[in-house]
């Protein structure tokens, strides 16, 4: 039912799909322990940008509703347009939003949300080098948009190896390239070191880079209330999407090739942040959602039995309506 509805890519869809968001964020607007926005030891410019909207419960969560809403939108363009899933469709968008709102925590105003953006913008530009010669500036506006991106949830840092990667699985390895995204990573933290110096908080921004490195371990994450099958299902999920999208790569153009490789290693670098580098909550999962959007996207939109996948994707519904039923009381 909700895989066929959204095949059809008509604007009712987008209505379904904003309504759909709405339905699955009710539960937070109405809990009096929602942890509404996080703050936490790993954002360096995060705190300092919205610190006002800690006792602004409604605004903060009508915002991050509003932005997931945007991403999943703006993530299906990027999809459909990489060719990895058939054209015509919006079930990228409805997989992001579930995607997004399988993990309690992340149904709140937090680093991972407002990064997003940054992460679809280098998605989109790194598509776009494809075919070029020049890439010199492409490659330096990624380095920045994630560095930027890296300022509101500081271990997003190690995306800078995936600036590498691009750069490799194109073919385009030069020794100028690797100083060029080296350099415009650094620019926005020369800004940000600047601005506290300025505001003579030196000592608070050299504290947040200090506890990205003391967090770093494996980290095991207490998912509580928050049923252990729940996980395990999403895990399997992604498991199950990236091996059949791969069996099948063989068997598409070059260009789409190239551009799943970038998924698999941006899924990859997220999940080493979730793991190693992260804080104690559980927003960085959240980081997965983007790159698995392509996985389980091709793996609903490849199903020959269209029941069988209405179903896996009803269970992952009924999983997340448990979840909240049992937060409620």
């Amino acid at each position: 039912m909700f895989v066929k509805f959204f095949k059809a890519q008509t604007p009712f869809v987008f209505f379904v799909l904003i309504i759909i968001t709405m339905l699955l964020w009710g539960d937070v607007f109405i809990s009096k322990n929602t942890n509404f926005i996080l703050f936490n030891n790993v954002n360096v410019l995060f705190n300092l940008c919205f610190s006002w909207l800690e006792n602004s419960k409604y605004i903060s969560l009508v915002l991050s509703l509003l932005f997931i809403v945007i991403q999943a939108i703006w993530l299906n363009v990027i999809v459909v347009k990489s060719d990895i899933t058939a054209k015509g469709t919006l079930v990228p968008s409805l997989i992001y939003v579930i995607l997004m709102c399988s993990n309690q925590e992340l149904l709140s105003f937090n680093g991972v949300v407002l990064s997003g953006f940054f992460i679809l913008y280098t998605l989109q530009i790194a598509f776009s080098i494809y075919g070029k010669d020049d890439i010199y500036m492409d490659v330096f506006k990624i380095s920045m948009i994630l560095s930027i991106a890296s300022l509101f949830y500081l271990p997003i840092f190690l995306y800078l190896s995936f600036v590498w990667l691009i750069i490799m699985i194109y073919r385009a390895t030069k020794f100028r390239l690797i100083i060029i995204s080296s350099v415009g990573f650094i620019i926005p933290y020369l800004y940000t070191l600047f601005f506290y110096f300025w505001f003579d908080k030196t000592s608070v921004f050299y504290q947040h880079l200090k506890n990205i490195f003391y967090s770093f371990g494996l980290h095991h994450f207490d998912f509580g209330i928050y049923l252990d099958y729940m996980p395990i299902m999403i895990a399997c999920l992604y498991v199950v999407s990236v091996i059949g999208l791969f069996r099948k790569i063989n068997s598409r153009v070059i260009k789409t090739r190239k551009f799943i490789y970038i998924i698999t290693w941006l899924l990859f670098l997220s999940l080493m942040i979730a793991l190693f580098f992260s804080d104690t909550t559980l927003i960085s999962l959240g980081l997965l959602s983007i790159p698995a959007t392509f996985f389980v996207s091709d793996f609903f939109l490849s199903f020959k039995r269209n029941w069988l996948a209405e179903l896996i994707f009803l269970m992952i519904i009924i999983f997340i309506i448990v979840e909240k039923v049992l937060l409620l009381q």
